[in-house]
């Protein structure tokens, strides 16, 4: 059923993509990416190539290239590139579900709506307190998209970040994911006392420790908080007058304390100039769902069953192996046999070797 899906959505489709010309594409048919250094002169015909080929998934560039067709990745020349954000954590599940609010939702590793969710509420963070807060980047500096499978894609497009070296990005990736936390807080009184993320944090917990003794003490034990008691005082002027001077050790325990907030993106997706990434607004193979574009402010309300399904109506399926599943919100418990089911849960299920549909 999955070609004439990709055949039907793409007679129709109308690709947004930025100086096209300049951007390598790679197709899958039975991998992510089985054919790439493929390039067209305009949307139509990049359209065209996908109702023709009906690739499982489509990818492209990026990074910008005077000759994006070129072999090897060197001889493309490089002109510059947008810098990229990949979430899809899997979160844990007990017996095989979330419970949130009342609400179960059923987990399978390869569709959760929980954990696309959770991943949304990420994102989310990450654009508001890190992209925009911190980096100062504007809202039209940043598009986002459904993966099309478990989580999201951010392109950040900006002359700031145009000839960002594999170097910088990393260091962009650290600071999100907090895995040089340790060093940025140990120097933090030697920056300025302009506040970022981190030093929000940072201050919030530990004027927190200063109010609560109970909290205190299950961050710093009890003797770090005898000690934080005597030297309160002197400690919140520090704090408020932007030195944060205070004991290592409890300095140590606040950071370990915070960890927590840090958001988990895929360091190679942003670090590597020359990355693929899936087409906004593409087919995802592996689902059969739209990677749709999505605005900031529509992310935290995003269902990928209801908002990226292309399909409409229902067909009969016959389920090979029995399968509980949250499918735009709704619960499904399917027995092996006959079940009639939405059409994009049933060929979420097909491709994910669930089943087989009967009739389309």
């Amino acid at each position: 059923m999955i070609i004439q899906v990709l055949k039907e959505y793409y007679k129709t489709f109308k690709p947004r993509i930025k100086a096209i010309g300049e951007r390598e594409f790679g197709f899958g048919f039975e991998k992510k990416i089985d054919y790439r250094h493929y390039s067209f002169g305009s949307e139509e015909r990049l359209r065209e190539f996908l109702e023709l080929k009906n690739p499982k998934y489509a990818s492209y560039s990026a990074a910008y290239y005077v000759a994006p067709e070129a072999k090897p990745v060197e001889a493309k020349t490089y002109k510059k590139s947008e810098l990229i954000f990949d979430i899809d954590t899997k979160y844990e599940a007990i017996d095989g579900k979330h419970e949130e609010e009342a609400q179960t939702t059923y987990h399978n590793n390869w569709y959760c709506e929980y954990c696309i969710k959770k991943n949304a509420r990420e994102f989310t963070r990450l654009i508001e307190e890190f992209l925009e807060k911190d980096f100062g980047f504007s809202e039209n500096d940043v598009t986002v998209n459904y993966s099309g499978s478990k989580g999201f894609h951010c392109h950040v497009e900006n002359e700031m970040v145009d000839q960002l070296s594999p170097n910088a990005r990393r260091k962009i990736v650290e600071y999100v994911n907090g895995s040089n936390l340790d060093g940025m807080i140990k120097t933090i009184d030697e920056n300025s006392k302009a506040d970022n993320y981190w030093k929000k944090q940072f201050k919030q917990k530990l004027m927190e420790c200063c109010e609560n003794q109970e909290v205190s003490e299950k961050i710093l034990g009890k003797k770090l908080t005898e000690n934080l008691v005597i030297e309160k005082e002197n400690i919140m002027n520090s704090i408020n007058g932007g030195d944060y001077k205070i004991d290592d050790k409890i300095k140590e325990k606040i950071i370990e304390a915070i960890k927590d907030k840090a958001i988990t993106v895929d360091a190679q997706v942003t670090i590597d100039k020359s990355r693929l990434i899936r087409i906004p607004d593409s087919i995802h193979g592996d689902t059969g769902l739209i990677a749709k574009t999505i605005q900031k402010q529509d992310l935290n309300n995003f269902n990928p069953g209801k908002d990226a399904n292309f399909l409409k109506g229902e067909c009969a399926i016959n389920i090979t192996e029995k399968t509980s599943i949250t499918f735009a919100e709704n619960n499904y418990e399917l027995n092996i046999g006959n079940n009639d089911v939405p059409k994009g849960l049933a060929l979420l299920l097909e491709l994910n070797g669930k089943g087989v549909i009967e009739n389309g």
